[in-house]
């Protein structure tokens, strides 16, 4: 079998653009981003990390100095 670099490059658009509907889905949900434009919040979520955490784990200490923001 073979794939054409076209159908190859398709193939990888729908899936990154599927990807990114996925999380623009999540972001409008948060009352930050709910107004923001897709295109805005595509742009930023080459810049957003997830980080797998564990219940009660503490994140953030009040006092100390942020160097993340977190969306929760």
């Amino acid at each position: 079998m073979t794939l054409t670099k076209v159908d190859y490059k398709n193939l990888v658009l729908k899936i990154s653009l599927k990807a990114q509907a996925k999380i623009n889905a999540f972001l409008k949900l948060l009352p930050f981003f709910s107004t923001w434009p897709a295109k805005w919040l595509t742009r930023i979520q080459f810049d957003l990390h997830p980080v797998k955490l564990i219940r009660n784990q503490e994140v953030y200490r009040e006092g100390e100095l942020a160097n993340n923001v977190y969306l929760i």
